[in-house]
């Protein structure tokens, strides 16, 4: 109950019931725990900054997706600068900001990913950056 993987989808399922405090307190919950390897950090932010963005609050996203890309971009996490998924949880925050200039290195980032880590989710980001492109055919 305390995993902090099984925190970060119970947090997921409440914004998906709309349930914004109980994933703000998973989250917190994450962020909390010292023992939490520092992977989770992003992670934790972008789904924060999530629920500021449906709550309205564009700037507090934009504050935490900040944050977040900082880390990713830092290599803070994992053994280095961008590996075990870090592109693809890059991509998904260039993605989630909506900014038109973030779509090609989103592009670009999941690109690589892919030929690395072909699953379901890095697939889906991958789809969701070609669409933001305009490369239907392909997403």
């Amino acid at each position: 109950p305390n995993h902090p993987q099984a925190l970060l989808n119970q947090a997921q399922l409440a914004i998906r019931r709309g349930d914004y405090e109980a994933a703000d307190r998973f989250y917190d919950r994450v962020a909390a725990d010292a023992s939490t390897p520092t992977v989770f950090a992003p992670l934790v932010l972008r789904g924060k900054a999530r629920i500021r963005l449906l709550r309205g609050d564009r700037a507090g996203a934009e504050t935490l997706w900040t944050q977040a890309e900082t880390l990713l971009r830092q290599g803070v996490v994992g053994t280095g600068s961008m590996t075990f998924g870090h592109r693809r949880d890059l991509a998904s925050i260039l993605l989630e900001r909506g900014n038109p200039s973030d779509i090609a290195e989103a592009v670009a980032l999941m690109q690589v990913e892919t030929k690395i880590r072909r699953d379901a989710d890095s697939l889906e980001v991958y789809a969701w950056a070609l669409e933001r492109a305009n490369r239907l055919t392909e997403a």
